[in-house]
């Protein structure tokens, strides 16, 4: 089970310190269940090797969709 559900969001010119912070906290993060947009948890995955749900980017809609989540309590931390 998932010690939280945690979404991960960065804007475009924040991507490469969302990676950063991902590589120092990446024992933490990988016991939690992720959720990110499109194109961070694209390079969450790749770059730093945690298992990440992707919705879409956020111009198509990820926010929002996150947004929902957490609306409905459905997310511990942004």
């Amino acid at each position: 089970m998932a010690l939280m559900n945690i979404a991960l969001i960065a804007h475009d010119a924040k991507k490469d310190d969302m990676v950063i912070l991902a590589r120092e906290f990446r024992d933490f993060l990988g016991r939690c269940a992720l959720v990110a947009t499109g194109t961070t948890g694209g390079r969450l995955h790749a770059e730093v090797g945690l298992d990440v749900e992707c919705v879409l980017s956020g111009p198509m809609g990820g926010d929002l969709q996150i947004g929902a989540r957490l609306a409905v309590g459905g997310l511990d931390a942004v």
